[in-house]
């Protein structure tokens, strides 16, 4: 909201080393989620405007806001919704008002020019990096589990052949490499007459897309290719020629230094099979749907869908005759359009239409510019995988809408210009403040999870699950990490609990792992709940959960099994009739032997007690 007539250099130092921050940070104790510490970013972007606020307080500058009243009648409109009708209000709350203060800060401060050639260059030390670390796996060289490794790069332990880049994930990496593509290919129209060894920088750029194997960043360099002929972008066969040329060699080039996305697209054509990230798709997009239409005007809130998910994969598989093989937990639908019609019903899809709307007849039609490229890119991959969901690149996406806004959409006659107080000033530095602590308390919980997850061993499992449950009893789940972190615990205290006969740390996870379920419907939830009651000798409740766990994917064999071993351990209890007799001695001894039954459980007849 605040501006001046010239953008401070300062601010836009400060900001665009927040930009290169946000690209490259991994924190050694975000390392188990492959995903960069979001926390990390939000807090140096609120930072950085506090900075400025402080600035611009201290050295008496004339301020102003500019008042839009169509954008502000938008902010409270969402404000609204996340107040009445959204369950974890604090964490989209603070989420909304960072990307509100980020939209207003791009329009304010934001130069188009020095942002173009900013994703530029970050593409291609993002893709320069990435090589490195992909180099020294195929190389057998694992530097990356050394402790500044980690600092700086996504490491697994095991040889692949995809550059997953510094994202740990190789549609996500492939998309920030996507808008250096397009990004360059803007430069070479605008420039005038340029040397071939020019085109070198796009061939590289494009060797990099084709190593991730991200069949998506085909997709999109082809769509978005089609819409700048289709609009006549290109003012020269001849600068279009020596584009596609280089294209095609950053492919050969792929193809010489390891295994491409036009090869895996080719292998799986060849198999006549699709894979199964196609089936979990189709699966995930058909549920979230399904989700968004039960639950029409207002959807199952926002956050809802990974909570909801485990309700309708099953009847979702059953219903388009697919296989139901590995459909684990997961935060996202990886259609993120999808997904936030299932979370918000009716109003994300009038939101959603209204947005897609608006951008094709400002910002594709009316002038096409490396913005347009960008966005083009961004709602490809909106359609297959989680962009919008991924901080880092939802970041550059709402500058990207920020600068179409500002060059072309900010023409409103509702807007006008008012001078800013002192006491306006402490009040916007008060909010920022809020977030900023809000936001490290996220930074340091999740640290804390990180540690507690680490240090979890059989010496200290007591002590470890009695503050478990201290801490995390209630169902206010304060973030997706969380989230997900909460089910991958209680899935630990259980297999311990269940293969060790611990009946006392299941007496205290099953509590949490009960409340937990009012907010999560996956199987392995429902699974371990199974342990923990038939370690408890509840054995009632056990066939209880394992056959929700079972209904909900039947395809597992432990889930029958269990739900097998509870109804034998019933009959044994209730008719006097020793367990060998229920089931073959050497599946007896089988399951003695795993410690999922001991003699606690029985007399010396093996009758239950």
């Amino acid at each position: 909201m605040l501006f001046n007539e010239k953008p401070s250099s300062f601010v836009r130092g400060f900001f665009f080393i927040f930009l290169f921050f946000l690209l490259f940070i991994k924190l050694p104790f975000f390392y188990e989620y492959n995903y960069i510490s979001f926390e990390s970013f939000l807090l140096v972007f609120v930072n950085i405007y506090l900075i400025y606020i402080a600035y611009v307080f201290y050295s008496n500058q004339t301020v102003k806001i500019k008042l839009n009243l169509y954008r502000f009648f938008i902010y409270v409109l969402i404000l609204f919704f996340l107040i009445f009708l959204n369950d974890d209000q604090i964490y989209h709350l603070s989420m909304f008002l960072l990307l509100a203060l980020l939209f207003e800060f791009s329009i304010s401060f934001i130069d188009s020019k020095t942002f173009f050639y900013s994703i530029i260059l970050l593409s291609f030390l993002f893709l320069t990096f990435s090589i490195i670390e992909y180099s020294l796996y195929s190389n057998g060289i694992y530097i990356l589990d050394s402790k500044i490794a980690k600092f700086v790069f996504v490491g697994l332990h095991e040889p692949r052949r995809s550059l997953i880049g510094l994202f740990g994930q190789q549609n996500l990496s492939s998309l920030i490499l996507c808008l250096g593509f397009f990004g360059y290919i803007h430069l070479i129209e605008e420039t005038a007459d340029l040397p071939w060894y020019r085109y070198i920088p796009l061939a590289y750029i494009a060797m990099g897309i084709f190593l991730t194997t991200s069949r998506m960043a085909i997709v999109a360099i082809c769509f978005t290719f089609l819409s700048m002929i289709l609009l006549k972008y290109f003012q020269s066969i001849k600068k279009l020629s020596k584009i596609i040329a280089a294209s095609v060699a950053g492919y050969f080039l792929s193809s010489a230094i390891g295994y491409s996305s036009v090869e895996k697209i080719s292998s799986i054509n060849a198999s006549g099979a699709a894979d199964v990230s196609s089936y979990m798709r189709f699966n995930y997009w058909f549920s979230s749907l399904k989700m968004g239409f039960d639950n029409l005007p207002f959807g199952v809130g926002l956050g809802g869908f990974k909570k909801h998910l485990g309700d309708y994969t099953l009847k979702t598989a059953e219903t388009l005759k697919l296989g139901y093989s590995s459909f684990d937990q997961t935060l996202w639908a990886h259609n993120d359009f999808f997904q936030f019609f299932a979370d918000t019903g009716i109003f994300a899809l009038l939101v959603i239409t209204a947005c897609i709307f608006w951008f094709f007849k400002i910002g594709l039609f009316k002038k096409y510019t490396y913005l347009s490229s960008f966005v083009l890119v961004f709602f490809i991959y909106a359609n297959f995988s989680y962009p919008l969901h991924f901080p880092p690149l939802m970041i550059i996406f709402v500058i990207s809408l920020a600068l179409i806004y500002k060059e072309y959409g900010n023409k409103s006659p509702v807007s006008s210009d008012y001078h800013v107080t002192k006491f306006a000033l402490i009040i916007l530095a008060g909010l920022v403040i809020v977030l900023n602590i809000y936001f490290i308390n996220h930074f340091t919980n999740n640290y804390q999870y990180y540690k507690f997850n680490r240090n979890l061993t059989n010496s200290n499992v007591v002590e470890s699950a009695k503050h478990f449950a201290a801490n995390h009893i209630g169902e206010n789940i304060n973030s997706p990490y969380e989230w997900l972190f909460i089910n991958d615990v209680i899935y630990k205290f259980s297999n311990y609990s269940y293969f060790k006969n611990k009946p006392e740390i299941a007496k205290i996870i099953a509590p949490v792992a009960v409340n937990y379920s009012k907010v999560n419907a996956n199987h392995t939830l429902y699974y371990s709940m199974a342990k923990l009651f038939f370690t408890m000798q509840e054995y009632n409740k056990a066939k209880k959960y394992a056959r929700i766990a079972f209904n909900k994917k039947p395809n597992i064999d432990q889930y029958y099994t269990l739900m097998h071993m509870a109804e034998v351990m019933m009959i044994s209890k209730r008719e006097n009739i020793p367990i060998t007799e229920l089931m073959p001695e050497d599946v007896f001894l089988d399951y003695e032997s795993e410690g999922v039954l001991h003699e606690s459980q029985y007399d010396s007849n093996l009758i239950v007690k």
